[in-house]
């Protein structure tokens, strides 16, 4: 009986044959899934960055909510991207009782969604091995191999680990639950190609796939539009030889050619729209073009040779291509990409191995590296991307260990194979201690890339809390002097002066005309720098900073042309009306929000000014601006009850004011 029990424990985890047995693969797999883990733990220890704050700090709202309707107001009020993102929002929202003093219990559901992902990447290659009829070695061989190098490569640790890039991971997780939908409909069409019922059945969940897994990808993050991309990427390479039924050919058109078609036509409807946010940028979309093609070819390079240093959260420093030739490596890298797209494609048929793992690395850049205006370097876009290369590298390896007849040929691949993820395993374990040490991340990354703003901001923010103010203003001064067109460490400074009367700062009219005049560094850093000195200066503390020059600095930047685009010129108008409602000049105020809603028509910007009005006594202008904020339209029907509610709200507000003649009130 014990020999029994014992031998029914043990299939689970071996196959057993006549001669011989072997390791299941998903046991081995699992394996591997708790080598990231442990691999992966340090990083679990550091802290919140970047967007972090700026994207969760609403989660605040939920702590003294008292009802649904809060919940729903911070799901679906993202303003990350065209769609709110509200699946990913739901997921931080779950997790509110955490913030912002436990970023470590954010972190593990990151790494939980990494490691969920590599069993799906897992599923997704047994089940393709399977359709396209690949010797079982070598299903068995890639499905864990290629999600062990995409699982444990260094340049995933950004992205598990920066908090906010759980969009990141959700998208990619309905991305891969759907293509494994549609898999299991290309298997229903196979098994049976005479019954119609099974075909029908087939295509319906090829259809549901693609659906209802892109529509949840979507709504996590813009990029899981690219679904359809990746399933025709499949289509035409791995699965070539995998037809269609005769009779579903035009479905099989419909749904592989339509979603990129719809997409193309999409963009060229918003096109003009568009170019108008590149105003906002210190690049032009061709500029970014060019930029890109050496970004993805370093993206290349840190995956296939990861070295320790190599890997940072802040690139706001990279250097931007104005031409082919400027710098010279851009057309160098116009070349590489280019053989590269031409070498899968002449060896789609030959070597669908090779075409399928450039092809699906392009295809999940054709959104974050192309033509849309978004910052120029993250690593996290390489998250799903570098499964294509994954895929190649295992396929390689066991191709030349399965063709070489020596045993000296099949160890030395063997060898290989082991440097090549012992490197992987060795930069990830040193990259993830870095991530769970905030103090030395910042120190590094700080030295590292002595140009980025960004670092300058990370470093100055833990040498300032550790009350090194000398020293902060010896890295700000060094900063400038690096970069005397980026106005970034001079505005940093105001809120030293605040807390620091004595250091020395001076604010005057030559500071105020230098600093609005200059039209380097990231725009949407230097308005955050000033959204944030203009709230602690409503908070009443800053007590040296007057908002007379507030005021100055902001009508500067107004004036600035790099400042010039939608995103600027809503939020600078915004700073400088909560400026002039602390001065008490409520005209100026009413008129700079007036100019915001030329930029962004919002709900809140005409609830405020009605706010305003009924506190001045102006009850016939609150009316008219109710009556506006009744026309603004919410973009789904969940915002227009939570618009609703708060119409109700300032509704009774000015009943009450007509009614009583006038009162003072209080925010709601």
């Amino acid at each position: 009986m014990f020999w029994r029990k014992s031998l029914a424990f043990a299939r689970l985890f071996f196959i057993f044959g006549r001669s011989l047995w072997r390791v299941r693969p998903f046991f081995l797999f699992s394996l591997v899934v708790l080598a990231s883990v442990g691999l992966m733990w340090p990083a679990l220890f550091g802290a919140f960055l970047l967007d972090d704050n700026a994207n969760l700090d609403s989660l605040f709202s939920l702590k003294v909510g008292d009802g649904w309707l809060d919940w729903a107001g911070f799901v679906v009020g993202g303003r990350s991207g065209p769609g709110g993102r509200p699946l990913s929002l739901l997921s931080f929202a779950l997790q509110h009782a955490f913030w912002p003093g436990l970023p470590s219990h954010y972190k593990v559901v990151n790494l939980a969604l990494h490691v969920i992902n590599g069993l799906l990447l897992h599923r997704l290659i047994m089940k393709t091995g399977r359709l396209a009829a690949w010797p079982e070695y070598r299903t068995y061989g890639v499905a864990v191999l290629a999600p062990m190098v995409w699982l444990l490569h260094p340049i995933q640790v950004s992205t598990v680990f920066y908090v906010i890039q759980r969009m990141t991971l959700l998208s990619a997780l309905f991305v891969l639950a759907g293509m494994l939908v549609y898999l299991k409909g290309r298997e229903w069409m196979a098994a049976d190609r005479d019954s119609l019922v099974w075909q029908n059945r087939g295509l319906f969940l090829c259809g549901m796939g693609l659906m209802v897994g892109g529509l949840l990808a979507v709504l996590s993050k813009e990029n899981g539009a690219l679904l359809p991309i990746f399933l025709l990427v499949m289509e035409t390479t791995l699965l070539s030889n995998l037809s269609w039924p005769e009779r579903l050919k035009h479905w099989r058109t419909l749904i592989l050619h339509g979603p990129w078609v719809l997409m193309v036509i999409y963009i060229i409807v918003q096109w003009n729209e568009l170019l108008s946010y590149y105003v906002s940028r210190n690049f032009s979309m061709t500029e970014r073009l060019l930029t890109e093609l050496r970004i993805v070819t370093e993206y290349l390079k840190q995956i296939i040779s990861p070295r320790i240093g190599g890997f940072s959260l802040f690139h706001d420093d990279y250097v931007i291509s104005h031409s082919l030739t400027q710098p010279l490596s851009t057309l160098g890298s116009l070349i590489f990409l280019s053989s590269l797209v031409l070498a899968a494609l002449l060896l789609r048929h030959r070597m669908g191995w090779i075409s399928f793992g450039i092809l699906w690395f392009f295809a999940g850049h054709l959104m974050e590296s192309t033509i849309f205006p978004l910052e120029l370097y993250f690593e996290h876009r390489n998250y799903l991307p570098l499964f294509g290369i994954a895929f190649m590298l295992a396929w390689s390896i066991l191709s030349i260990y399965h063709r070489t007849r020596s045993i000296r040929g099949k160890v030395l691949t063997g060898i290989l194979g082991m440097v090549i993820v012992g490197q992987m395993v060795f930069v990830s374990r040193a990259e993830s201690e870095l991530w769970g040490d905030p103090f030395r991340q910042a120190m590094v990354w700080g030295h590292e890339r002595p140009n980025s703003a960004r670092s300058l901001l990370q470093m100055g923010k833990l040498l300032y809390s550790a009350d090194l103010v000398d020293v902060t203003l010896e890295l700000f001064d060094k900063y400038q002097g690096l970069n005397p067109e980026d106005p970034t460490a001079q505005l940093v400074k105001l809120k030293i002066l605040c807390d620091h009367p004595e250091s020395g700062i001076v604010v005057d009219d030559a500071f105020i005309q230098e600093v609005t005049r200059k039209q380097g560094g990231n725009k949407a850093t230097i308005v955050g720098i000033l959204e944030f000195t203009v709230m602690v200066y409503e908070k009443g503390q800053c007590k040296v900073l007057e908002a007379g020059t507030m005021l100055k600095i902001l009508l500067g930047y107004l004036q600035n042309p790099s400042y010039g685009g939608s995103i600027s010129q809503n939020n600078l108008h915004l700073l400088a009306g909560r400026v002039y409602a602390m001065m008490g000049n409520l005209n100026a105020s009413m008129e700079h929000y007036d100019l915001s809603q030329n930029y962004d028509l919002r709900l809140d910007t005409y609830l405020q000014q009605v706010k305003w009005l009924i506190s001045a006594g102006l009850l016939e202008d609150a009316r008219i601006y109710f009556e506006k904020a009744q026309k603004v339209r919410g973009k789904n029907w969940l915002v227009t009850v939570i618009q609703k509610r708060q119409l109700e709200f300032y509704g009774r507000m000015l009943d009450a004011a007509e009614s009583a003649g006038r009162v003072t009130i209080q925010p709601p």
